[in-house]
């Protein structure tokens, strides 16, 4: 408590040697107590209200000046008024914008101000994983935030894919306090996304799984006998942007008779290949992946895979290879019917393939008992027409 005390003086009229006094009225004095701060901690750019209790306790009416003092500053001056034995509450509002402790004064009395910092919150470490999924997989996006001021606070996180808003999370921490905040989303569309949370932001590759398409299917030959090898060709293409494994299943009719497993890379072609024998003459559907070819077993069918020609021949006949090539094949029908014979003649040169075909021809028409029911031409594995 401060004091301010004003004296008087004490006049004596001296007459006829007769001493009469005259009354002292107490002058103005002023006590100045109860220093307050509201609230008594703040954070930096919050108001603070100082007050303080102004009494006159002199007689007499008086004019005091308070001034507000900050680390020994004068920040502001306010004078009160009071009669004597008037009290007021006299306050300083103060903002202070840097954290840190002030020392503060008013009419000889003194408080400290502590000011903090406010939550202030700082984004790093943005983690995208996996960086590359395929379409349909999860994927996470993390980010550390912390709380850099001294008093609690919360956060909005904002998760972005491509400019647009995806995700929204807020999280609330104490002054100091860190925390990892993670977002989980999909994308059903292959694609490269740009993904940003508060300013930091990742690419994300989103890939097409392994698709496989089945194309160009061969039945070599088309046409068999009983017993013989028939070779099953497809191609298979990988449509996706990442490798995978295919399983190839063979089906005659609709029923898987044979299967195999291969690798092909994004973007690759591969060929499969299955070998089939059917003891049985039918009409069979074959197929693999969707695709399907006809594949006819028939009696009465022979083919030579040694010159490249096959022929068709009744049921009730009998065909026998000679090992030689004129006659190649001889076929004895039933009873009476004659021996069928099939001849193979090579070119000479420098005849032309036709011009042979007519003097070979000849020839066998002047066979005794011979008659040529029918003629063809094929090509040998060294392309020579005979």
């Amino acid at each position: 408590m401060k004091k301010m005390m004003v004296k008087c003086a004490v006049a004596i009229l001296t007459v006829s040697l007769v001493v009469i006094p005259f009354a002292c009225k107490k002058a103005a004095e002023f006590e100045v107590s109860s220093l307050t701060m509201t609230p008594s901690e703040v954070f930096a750019g919050e108001a603070v209200t100082v007050a303080v209790d102004v009494k006159n306790v002199g007689e007499g009416g008086g004019i005091y000046p308070l001034t507000l003092t900050v680390d020994g500053e004068a920040l502001e001056t306010r004078e009160v008024e009071l009669s004597g034995g008037e009290e007021e509450v006299i306050s300083f509002t103060l903002v202070k914008e840097a954290a840190g402790t002030y020392q503060l004064e008013v009419g000889g009395l003194s408080r400290m101000l502590q000011v903090r910092r406010p939550a202030q919150f700082e984004v790093s470490s943005l983690v995208v994983a996996p960086s590359t999924v395929l379409v349909g997989e999860a994927v996470t996006v993390a980010v550390d935030v912390k709380n850099m001021g001294e008093g609690e606070g919360i956060y909005p996180l904002t998760l972005t894919v491509d400019g647009e808003e995806l995700d929204i999370r807020e999280v609330e921490l104490s002054g100091g306090e860190e925390e990892t905040v993670s977002f989980t989303f999909v994308k059903d569309v292959a694609g490269t996304y740009e993904l940003e949370v508060t300013g930091l932001s990742q690419t994300l590759k989103v890939l097409r799984p392994a698709q496989f398409e089945i194309s160009a299917l061969s039945v070599i030959p088309e046409e068999v006998g009983p017993g013989e090898l028939v070779i099953v060709m497809a191609d298979v293409a990988n449509t996706g942007e990442v490798e995978g494994t295919y399983t190839a299943r063979l089906e005659l009719g609709s029923v898987a008779v044979a299967s195999q497993e291969i690798w092909i890379d994004a973007g690759m072609t591969r060929a499969v290949t299955f070998e089939v024998v059917e003891d049985e003459a039918g009409r069979y559907e074959v197929g693999i992946g969707g695709q399907s070819q006809v594949l006819m077993v028939k009696e009465g069918l022979y083919r030579n895979s040694t010159y490249g020609f096959s022929l068709n021949y009744p049921l009730s006949w009998v065909l026998t290879e000679t090992g030689e090539r004129s006659p190649i094949i001889e076929i004895k029908g039933p009873g009476e019917i004659p021996v069928t014979r099939v001849y193979l003649g090579y070119l000479s040169e420098p005849m032309s393939y036709q011009e042979y075909g007519r003097v070979f021809s000849d020839y066998l028409r002047g066979l005794p008992g011979s008659q040529v029911v029918s003629e063809g031409e094929t090509t040998l594995a060294n392309a020579t027409p005979a």
